[in-house]
């Protein structure tokens, strides 16, 4: 019988279902984003918070691609490594998807398709915040494009939309904008309460197992002067 193939890192083929479908959803929602922006807006000149979106992409493809090409067992090289969680350890975990024993893990994420260490976890917290944060600048670039009333002393005459048609283009980014903003908000809040306890997302789900089976077990123990 031939041993299962452990995976090296998240670009290793075969894809997750849901790696794919963020990927394609990435490429979908940038290019009508970008493609809206351009039709709304003049070439020249191109308001600033169009770039500092544009510089939170790169950070983020930037931080996914590390995170994704690495191998999730291996110390990231250089000697200048920035750390989130300097005091969290964490235990060594075999991972079925990976089919290896994963140092420290945290989880194993299917829209990275690879686990998520104590080598690679401070690049998946960066990663959720750039997302966060071109997420909020997108909902705000996607309100005041579809109510321009609402900011209109504090935007320029290229963000106006010159169309009806242009403002429903903007209210259905602003939706979606929307609900990847939560979505990553409240996936941003959940780590950093795990940095706050110090504890690993594996550990947390271990932990409340725990202690649901103890207050199972208390219930069905029948005091000694009752019996």
């Amino acid at each position: 019988m031939p041993r299962p193939m452990q995976r090296t890192n998240g670009l290793q083929c075969p894809w997750s279902r849901d790696q794919i479908i963020l990927v394609i959803l990435e490429i979908t929602w940038e290019s009508c984003y970008y493609t809206t922006t351009l039709l709304t807006s003049p070439l020249l000149p191109l308001p600033p918070i169009f770039f500092i979106h544009t510089l939170a992409l790169l950070l983020r493809i930037s931080f996914y691609y590390n995170i994704s090409a690495s191998d999730p067992c291996t110390p990231p090289a250089g000697c200048c490594v920035f750390k989130i969680r300097k005091n969290y350890v964490g235990e060594d975990r075999f991972c079925s998807t990976c089919k290896k024993i994963v140092p420290g893990i945290d989880h194993h994420c299917t829209w990275l398709n690879t686990c998520i260490s104590r080598h690679n976890y401070d690049a998946f917290l960066l990663l959720v915040f750039t997302n966060v944060f071109g997420m909020a600048i997108r909902v705000f670039i996607a309100i005041s494009n579809a109510f321009p009333d609402l900011f209109a002393p504090l935007m320029s005459d290229s963000m106006e939309p010159r169309e009806t048609g242009y403002k429903m283009m903007w209210v259905s980014l602003l939706v979606v904008s929307a609900l990847m903003f939560l979505s990553s908000g409240f996936l941003m809040a959940f780590h950093i309460y795990l940095c706050y306890i110090n504890m690993g997302t594996y550990d947390l789900l271990l932990k409340i197992r725990k202690d649901r089976m103890e207050k199972r077990n208390k219930k069905g123990v029948v005091p000694e002067e009752n019996v």
